[in-house]
């Protein structure tokens, strides 16, 4: 049970010497003459059931009243502004139940943990590996710096992770509170103009979209991809010149642009950040072979959207029969095209990638003999970084074969065997089925590598994009080949659901008892690309 416990209206101090109060006001009269010091007469809440579930129950019911400060009578403080923004942030966190010790000092050893644990350590010194920038707002900022917003956002973050990793339910029901918490103040934060355009609003922003991508707080994709959206919108509202200014907001833009590019392909989509502003190959200053590849992948998710509307043009009956027949051709050869240089666009960015990075990018090996299992291929990567940017690679590569193999296949033989058509003909020869089964084999082996335990907990998140892709590969491919890599990648996004508390691996991939009716099996990004490619048949 949980309330405002006792019936009497007396101040604190004159109800513990268990003495009747004469109610006066401010302070009462038998407090002042006894020299004792009158505590007031506010009455916070009292959590009487602390197990998980009462405090879940407690949080609506939350009516705690912060105090005044007790610089005088009258609860006026002389405190200054920064010491007031430092010390409502300290009162509204201690609204929390008190499960754990709320002091300064084990707070800073609880995010110690949790940057260690979260953060890859394959990285040399003074690199920037993936993950860093969550480090640096949770263990080098201050509350006060960080603000309301950032600050739960931060917490709900690292209480969820440690949570789930020591199995304490008092840490999950924070966190749940924290979130809570940091949704209201960012949506106070947006509300003003000049919160919105700082750095920290964008990084609770951005924290927040991970922290579903642990959770699933809606037990759906929907609730990360809504906060990825907000974040486009966020980013497109501010302009990149702005968001650039500082190397923080530079860094949240780049990791915002690859889940951007993530949700172009899902969607089938045309992004904003695809546009020329926000691609990689107008920036002046940053030379980063990351961004130029995303530019490559809202290319994709531009060409699906395209490819969709081809398909739609095919059922126009407005038009007449060879007036028809005429469009369609023409909208086919320009698809044709675009696929064609985004084919083209990608091998010359891989060359770049070999060139910039001029030694091995990843070697096979096979792991130690296991009893009673068989032995799996593992492919190993100079760091995580190069790891998730190969993975896309492949997994880019792979989408672009399969709908230029599918577009092939729905042409008229006689369109086929045109001269016109005669190259691409023979570029979709080399994209056959030997070949897409092979760019799946390097993904799921690759993948292993990012969940080794020196990947942090960080590692397997971008793994999610390329393993998804293999995955509706292998599920409509004959053959006991595709069948036992199609266990390997489902027995991928257990691990991630099960072991690493990564609930959007789950919804992502359908879930093990998801029905083809259920909407998490129908959101399969790639279904119309991988689904009904001419490698099924």
């Amino acid at each position: 049970m949980v309330g405002v416990p006792g019936r009497s209206k007396g101040c604190h101090t004159c109800r513990r010497r268990k003495i009747k109060c004469d109610l006066g006001e401010p302070h009462c009269q038998r407090c002042i003459k006894s020299n004792k010091q009158c505590e007031g007469y506010a009455k916070l809440p009292v959590f009487l059931n602390r197990t998980a579930q009462g405090l879940v129950r407690r949080a609506p019911l939350e009516e705690a009243v912060i105090t005044k400060g007790r610089d005088s009578p009258s609860g006026q403080s002389s405190k200054s502004k920064d010491d007031e923004e430092d010390s409502s942030l300290v009162e509204a966190f201690q609204l929390m139940p008190r499960t754990i010790d709320n002091s300064r000092a084990y707070i800073n050893k609880l995010e110690g943990e949790f940057c260690r644990l979260y953060v890859p350590s394959d990285f040399a010194p003074g690199a920037n590996p993936p993950g860093a920038y969550v480090a640096s707002v949770i263990s080098g900022m201050t509350p006060s710096q960080r603000g309301m917003a950032l600050d739960f956002a931060a917490r709900a973050l690292w209480m969820s992770r440690l949570g789930r990793l020591q199995n304490q339910k008092s840490l999950l029901v924070q966190a749940e509170l924290a979130y809570g918490a940091a949704l209201r103040y960012l949506q106070e934060a947006l509300y003003n103009t000049q919160l919105a355009a700082k750095d920290k609003t964008f990084a609770a922003a951005s924290i927040l979209s991970v922290y579903e991508l642990y959770e699933s707080t809606v037990k759906s994709v929907k609730g990360h991809d809504n906060h990825i959206s907000g974040l486009v919108r966020l980013l497109q509202w501010r302009g990149k010149k702005n968001v650039c200014k500082t190397l923080l907001g530079q860094r949240l833009m780049e990791l915002t642009r690859w889940d951007a590019m993530v949700a172009s392909i899902q969607y089938r989509k045309r992004s904003v950040l695809g546009d020329l502003e926000w691609r990689g190959d107008s920036w002046i200053t940053i030379t980063d072979i990351e961004q130029r590849l995303y530019d490559r992948g809202f290319d994709v998710g531009a060409m699906l959207e395209d490819t969709d509307s081809l398909s739609k043009m095919a059922g126009n009956q407005d038009l007449p029969p060879g007036e028809a027949i005429a469009q369609r051709m023409t909208a086919m050869e320009k698809v044709i095209k675009q696929i064609t240089d985004l084919d083209d666009s990608l091998e010359t960015w891989h060359e770049k990638f070999q060139t910039w990075y001029q030694a091995p990018v990843y070697w096979k090996e096979r792991p130690e003999p296991t009893k009673g299992k068989s032995h799996v291929r593992i492919i190993t990567f100079p760091n995580l970084r190069l790891c998730h940017m190969l993975l896309d690679f492949w997994a880019l590569h792979i989408i672009v074969g399969t709908v230029m193999a599918t577009l092939f296949a729905r042409l008229p033989t006689q369109v086929q065997s045109s001269p016109n058509l005669r190259p691409f003909s023979k570029r979709v020869e080399r994209h056959d089925h030997a070949y897409v089964v092979s760019l799946a084999d390097l993904i799921i082996d690759g993948a292993q590598y990012s969940l080794r335990e020196e990947m942090g907990l960080v590692g397997p998140h971008r793994s999610i994009f390329g393993v998804r892709v293999a995955l509706f590969c292998f599920r409509v491919m004959p053959g006991e080949h595709a069948a036992r890599q199609r266990m390997r990648c489902e027995e991928f996004m257990r691990t991630l659901t099960l072991e690493r508390g990564i609930q959007f691996a789950r919804d992502v991939s359908g879930g093990a008892d998801a029905s083809e009716n259920s909407p998490e099996y129908k959101y399969e990004a790639f279904n119309n690309a991988v689904g009904e490619s001419a490698y099924k048949t």
